[in-house]
């Protein structure tokens, strides 16, 4: 090669190492800016749709009279930051107890994750055996109800989630106090007080 090609060759190697190094660079400083909007966005259900949660402490009691199974299912919709949830609630102490929530969860920060405000709604049905003792007679009933709530999660990158919520409401649709030994589920409020509910989205 004469000195020109020679030039020309060099030029040549020195664009490719050029655009080499500014495609490296960019990778770079795209991995950073990702990075910075993970943290400013704290957004870790970017790619989860579902979830599932259970009250681990009232498992460990679910053959005793005091124990219950208490879980739930729920839908994220990460673009509007809400979370449809489907709350389930079977206690085996008696009167057995039986309760389906649906509750809207709207999430207050930038993500599906910290403090949200919710709606929500309650059926429930109560199951009385017959108690000489209090001279209960068997029986059952079913109520409808609706109310509203506060709560926060913390969601990992990982996956799982830890939650609380509390909410106040009132029953529209059903008997009130019809059974002696059922004050807690049995009146005419609906008070959701949960502080330990362990979950995984996926």
């Amino acid at each position: 090669k004469n000195q020109t090609e020679i030039a020309i060759d060099q030029d040549n190697l020195k664009k490719e190492q050029t655009i080499d190094s500014i495609y490296t660079t960019q990778k770079e400083m795209k991995k950073t800016q990702d990075k910075i909007y993970e943290t400013i966005k704290n957004d870790p259900l970017k790619d989860k749709k579902y979830g599932i949660d259970l009250n681990p402490f009232r498992l460990l009691f679910l053959d005793k009279d005091s124990g219950a199974l208490s879980g739930g299912f729920s839908i994220f919709n990460n673009k509007k930051d809400i979370e449809h949830y489907f709350s389930i609630f079977a206690g085996s102490e008696s009167p057995n107890i039986f309760m389906l929530d649906y509750r809207y969860r709207y999430y207050l920060g930038n993500s599906l994750n910290g403090f949200y405000i919710c709606g929500f709604s309650r059926y429930a049905h109560i199951n009385e055996e017959e108690n000489y003792y209090y001279e209960q007679e068997s029986g059952s009933a079913s109520k409808l109800g609706i109310g509203f709530g506060v709560g926060y999660k913390i969601f990992s990158y990982k996956g799982f989630y830890w939650g609380t919520t509390l909410g106040l409401g009132r029953y529209f649709i059903g008997d009130d106090n019809a059974f002696y030994n059922c004050s807690l589920y049995d009146d005419e409020i609906i008070f959701i007080f949960e502080i330990l509910k362990i979950g995984l989205a996926f």
